[in-house]
């Protein structure tokens, strides 16, 4: 529907009887929960026009008093975290894109494969956490088995002397990536790695250390650690479903010809894959009723001993590891083809007992140095170009951030598209030292003309306090938040704020503009230029080519 030219309440009024109209199952907003559905509320409210999204109409919207009230901050992972509070409808389901994860990621194919595995109503699972959603498949099994579900986690971590912490709390293992620019590199991958070692070895938290008898076959190798036999643990039976769908929608998604098929396929398997991801790390989560910090030891431990043997596998077969983290490993040997690999994945799931992949093999890859230490390389960031398809593959940089400007990404993109034509190191650091600079110069000039939309330049960051909470206010997130608090308009702790740098070297509020009040503001180019270096660096530095050259012949051309 087209609103040009028309009044808030006309708008109000069309949208009313259009969604009468149609009389839709499912209503998607973007910051529904938030924001949207009140502020249209609160507008219904103004011009006196009865406006209820509920199917059943005589349920009362459930709107709220201020479009700033509602919601929840909270920690997780290391981050402050804010969840709004849901705006349910009666009658129909309302899932709000700015609200989820499932949905934002898998589609309503995940999400549908997501309620229906957790068994959860529609409106509850597309903003459910993970965690949520495994204790929700944990309670299920529990029960089918007649376990009274503990109010509160109740299995302590078992006690252990500092030797003993030592040996047995070590994480999984990540070999350092040997530094500068690789050709010909393989790389295979573990299959859901994790959830598949809790299966098959039945750890879950009442099954680690229980109280029988402690049998040699039961022991785990290393670790002063047994598993119980005598009973399925209800992690390993409430995995066993998602693991073996996820297996089979794969194959189903790789034997099928159909693009829509292969769609809801990968969505379905993509849902899964989160479940089966953040499994690992909820067994020692302080709240999981099933959790226990010596079931997360002991998947390590197996981990540990799965990449070793998988390394030992590759070694006698003249393979150079050249990278390894947790589950994969990154594999060269001069005139190898995929069936060389496909091969070796073989022989290593018959070593190991777990599915094995491999992911292709790169023309060349380059892991990129840390920013704190250019001396020493980091496991997770790196990029690389596939044999035969030129498709890139990009772990830990600007370009895959969800807070880097759209402006940045897409000149990254374009070095990347550069960088793909090249077949070697030899191409990849000529490439890098003409075309991939020139691609610099062109973006820096249109930001030193004000020629750039300030919308493409919005950093995004998440508040990790209140605004009276900070003492100073010269960070850009922080001049942006009071400026938005001058307007009415309080973010709490979680929750993110766009901002454009008007003015970077000035003090006080005016260094930042939030979106929302954005409209003919001048950015600061001379910033914009600087970060814009910073981000081509990143990429460029390994291959010869560092921030200082970029900005130096900037300043020339210019």
């Amino acid at each position: 529907m087209k609103f040009d030219g028309q009044s808030e309440a006309e708008i109000i009024e069309n949208a009313r009887n259009e969604i009468t109209r149609t009389d839709p199952d499912i209503i998607v907003t973007r910051n529904g929960d938030l924001f949207a559905l009140p502020f249209v509320y609160l507008k219904a409210q103004k011009h006196k026009i009865n406006f209820n999204l509920n199917r059943d109409t005589e349920m009362k919207p459930s709107h709220l008093t201020s479009v700033q009230a509602g919601g929840t901050t909270f920690f997780s992972y290391g981050r402050i975290l804010f969840k709004a509070k849901m705006q349910k409808l009666y009658g129909r389901v309302h899932l709000d894109e700015a609200n989820t994860f499932v949905f934002d990621q898998c589609r309503f194919a995940g999400l549908f494969e997501i309620t229906r595995l957790c068994r959860m109503p529609l409106h509850n699972s597309v903003r459910a956490s993970i965690g949520k959603c495994l204790s929700s498949i944990q309670f299920y099994h529990a029960s089918k088995k007649d376990i009274l579900i503990p109010w509160k986690p109740w299995m302590a971590e078992d006690p252990k002397t500092f030797r003993e912490l030592l040996i047995q709390d070590r994480g999984g293992l990540v070999l350092e990536p040997l530094p500068g620019v690789h050709e010909h590199v393989g790389e295979i991958d573990f299959a859901s790695l994790y959830p598949s070692i809790i299966c098959k070895y039945n750890i879950s938290a009442e099954t680690l250390n229980c109280g029988c008898r402690k049998e040699t076959g039961n022991r785990i190798e290393g670790l002063d650690l047994h598993i119980c036999r005598l009973q399925d643990g209800i992690v390993a039976e409430s995995l066993m479903l998602p693991l073996d769908k996820r297996f089979k929608y794969r194959d189903m998604r790789d034997k099928t010809d159909d693009k829509l098929l292969k769609q809801i396929y990968n969505e379905r398997a993509g849902a899964l894959k989160w479940i089966l991801v953040c499994c690992f790390g909820y067994l020692s989560y302080r709240n999981a009723k099933f959790g226990k910090i010596d079931s997360h030891i002991a998947v390590c431990g197996y981990a540990r001993k799965t990449l070793l043997q998988a390394m030992h596998v590759a070694e006698q077969r003249n393979f150079r590891v050249i990278h390894g983290i947790v589950d994969s490993l990154w594999l060269s040997k001069l005139g190898t083809t995929k069936t060389d690999y496909q091969e070796l994945c073989d022989e290593i799931r018959s070593e190991t007992g777990f599915k094995i992949v491999s992911e292709g093999i790169y023309k060349w890859l380059v892991f990129l140095p840390s920013k704190t230490d250019c001396a020493n390389q980091v496991a997770n960031r790196y990029f690389g170009c596939f044999e035969g398809s030129n498709e890139m593959k990009v772990r830990g940089v600007e370009y895959r951030r969800g807070d880097t400007p759209v402006y940045f990404k897409l000149c990254q993109k374009q070095i990347f598209e550069a960088l793909s034509k090249c077949d070697s190191a030899e191409e990849l650091r000529k490439v890098a030292s003409t075309e991939c600079v020139q691609i610099f110069h062109e973006f820096a000039s249109r930001l030193e003309r004000n020629d750039v939309s300030p919308i493409e330049l919005m950093i995004t960051r998440r508040l990790s306090k209140n605004l009276e909470e900070y003492r100073s206010k010269r960070q850009l997130s922080v001049s942006a938040t009071s400026k938005l608090a001058q307007q009415g308009l309080k973010l709490q702790a979680g929750q993110s704020v766009s901002y454009v740098i008007s003015n970077y070297r000035t003090a006080g509020m005016n260094r930042a503009v939030p979106e929302e009040l954005v409209e003919n503001v001048r950015y600061d180019s001379e910033r914009y230029v600087e970060l814009l270096g910073d981000c081509c660096a990143t990429v460029l530095s390994p291959l010869g080519v560092t921030k200082q050259m970029l900005l130096l012949r900037s300043q020339s051309l210019l």
